[in-house]
């Protein structure tokens, strides 16, 4: 990471939203990474399957299936 040293106040504002958004772009990412993959995963494997079917079956596995 490197450091400025800025001169003026509109430079300091682009300096800053600048490194702002190069920290929130992949947060985003995640975010609806999260919203539309994990989720929907999640929630169909809790409520769309039958109760004797999960029972033995843990979220997450150490083993193959």
């Amino acid at each position: 990471m490197r450091y400025e040293v800025v001169g003026d106040e509109q430079e300091a504002v682009a300096t800053a939203v600048e490194h702002v958004a190069n920290g929130v772009t992949p947060f985003l990412i995640i975010l609806a990474m999260t919203g539309g993959l994990i989720l929907p995963r999640m929630l169909f494997e809790r409520f769309a399957t039958a109760p004797q079917a999960r029972r033995y079956q843990p979220y997450f596995s150490s083993s193959p299936t």
